[in-house]
């Protein structure tokens, strides 16, 4: 049925009274009643042609000697008056003009060949169709679970319809600030072109390009001197490893880009630093703690408490001798047990005081003085 309206639109446009019947039948009546009638502009012609007849007639006249000259005037006033009785008599009036007839009983062919009627009859039969299936839906809803389903599928249907009116209103309030969106990024476009004019963009880009090539040499400088100290520190952990632990299962040691380190045996093999004993793990530490001292270059007094706690009696002298023997200041904090007279004797040499720490009975002071090595131990 909406391709049927849709041809309408096309088919209509060159038929205007196509659907009215009544009036075909009496445009082709009229143009049927001009055809069979005299009209006025017969008459005027049959005027002008007149005196071409008379004349003729007069002669054909002349040349006869059997006619009477009284019958001879009598057949022209005939003649004459012919006109007269001829208007006299009626003739088509009509609104169609005698050249517009020809153009009109084409159109009428036109209209009578459309596809106009048959699309209105089509519609007309579509539309009974429907009233059938109607009927036949009616029918069929008075059916319980038919009536049910429909209703849930109305509902659904509504909640689509109220889905869809949402996300629509969605849409136009996206458009809106998109909308806002773009006129602002077009004023800011705006202001920033603004300011660029005021301003000497080139000489800003010089700089920026000064700063740039600053920037990219100090961190290659920056990483020149990470790669370096990097290395420096490795080698210096390791030889302070090895200094304080003459026997040991790590033959090397590597430090990443994240300084972290990490430990290999004498076949290259990963030593898992978890997996070393207590004493190593805090050897390890020293040695690392040594080299940061060393490279710093700075004189700074190093404090140890509880230096020898988890050290076997061989590693302690090499800590001892080699470590805390340096030309550095070091002052160590042992508690009774670390330090026996055995460890008293290799840092005698090295020594430049002894002092004991005592603690009140409330132990919220201490006091610190001189002593002996009797006291001490």
């Amino acid at each position: 049925m909406q391709g049927f309206k849709e041809r309408l639109k096309e088919s209509i446009k060159g038929v205007i009274f196509a659907s009215n019947e009544a009036l075909l039948q009496g445009v082709r009546n009229e143009i049927e009643t001009i055809e069979n009638n005299q009209s006025k502009n017969d008459i005027e012609v049959l005027r002008k042609l007149l005196p071409d007849i008379k004349k003729s007639i007069s002669e054909s006249i002349a040349e006869s000697e059997n006619l009477k000259e009284l019958e001879f005037e009598s057949l022209e006033g005939i003649l004459d008056n012919l006109p007269n009785k001829l208007e006299s008599k009626s003739f088509a009036g009509s609104f169609i003009p005698q050249n517009l007839l020809m153009p009109l009983r084409e159109s009428l062919v036109r209209v009578e060949k459309s596809q106009l009627e048959g699309d209105i009859r089509n519609i007309k039969d579509l539309r009974s169709k429907l009233k059938r299936l109607a009927s036949l839906l009616n029918a069929l809803n008075t059916d319980d679970s038919t009536k049910e389903r429909r209703e849930m599928l109305e509902e659904e249907l509504k909640n689509l319809i109220d889905a869809k009116t949402k996300k629509d209103q969605d849409k136009d309030s996206l458009k809106d600030k998109l909308k806002t969106a773009e006129q602002e990024r077009v004023d800011i476009e705006k202001e920033i072109y603004n300011l660029e004019q005021g301003i000497n963009t080139e000489r800003i880009d010089n700089k920026l390009k000064i700063l740039d090539a600053l920037q990219k040499s100090v961190q290659q400088y920056k990483d020149k001197l990470i790669e370096k100290l990097k290395d420096e520190l490795r080698k210096q952990i390791l030889d302070n490893y090895r200094k304080l632990l003459l026997s040991d299962n790590v033959s090397d040691l590597e430090i990443d880009e994240s300084f972290a380190i990490g430990l290999r045996d004498e076949y290259s093999h990963p030593v898992i630093v978890e997996n070393q004993s207590s004493g190593q793990k805090q050897i390890l530490a020293i040695s690392i703690f040594w080299a940061l001292s060393k490279l710093s270059h700075s004189r700074l007094p190093l404090i140890i408490d509880t230096p020898l706690s988890r050290i076997d009696a061989t590693n302690r002298a090499n800590i001892i001798q080699n470590y805390y023997a340096g030309d550095s200041q070091v002052i160590i904090l042992p508690h009774s047990g670390e330090m026996t007279q055995r460890e008293y004797e290799y840092a005698k040499p090295h020594l430049a005081g002894l002092y004991k720490i005592e603690n009140q009975s409330n132990r919220r002071h201490a006091t610190i003085k001189e002593a002996r090595i009797e006291e001490i131990l």
